[in-house]
């Protein structure tokens, strides 16, 4: 009998439970972050159909700030897992589109080390919870079946 399967699964799922604990450990640090004040250069909402013709809303955000008389710019709006897609329904990315209109001011949260790393939202870590029960559940199916 062929045991790789069950073995790949445990090892992927053990990844993606390290990666989410990973991303949720950083947005933990992020809520210490110095924030600073910054300029929305781009905000837009893309639609697209993915692979399987459903109809999929992307955001696109840009802002510049400065942190020590330079100045930076950055797309990030969270850190680590964050499921920016609205599928179907655009309310979602709309109101965020909204908020962040261009040319508009925001508040941008960065790393005191690395200035040049930023987000404007430190968030909600959903995210990051469905990624580690996602990876828990191809673990243990991969267990199961060792």
């Amino acid at each position: 009998m062929n045991s790789s399967g069950p073995i790949l699964a445990v090892i992927l799922g053990g990844v993606l439970i390290l990666y989410a604990g990973f991303c949720y450990r950083r947005k933990l640090i992020a809520k210490s972050w110095p924030v600073t004040d910054g300029v929305l250069l781009s905000a837009e909402v893309r639609t697209r159909h993915d692979v399987d013709g459903a109809l999929v809303k992307e955001e696109f955000i840009s802002y510049e700030y400065r942190v020590g008389g330079r100045r930076y710019a950055s797309k990030r709006v969270a850190l680590g897992v964050d499921f920016r897609l609205t599928l179907g329904d655009t309310s979602t990315a709309s109101e965020r589109f909204n908020m962040y209109g261009t040319g508009k001011s925001v508040r941008v949260n960065y790393n005191p080390h690395r200035p040049s790393e930023s987000c404007l939202t430190v968030g909600s870590q959903t995210g990051n919870w469905i990624l580690m029960g996602i990876g828990l559940m191809i673990m243990l199916m991969g267990i199961s079946n060792l």
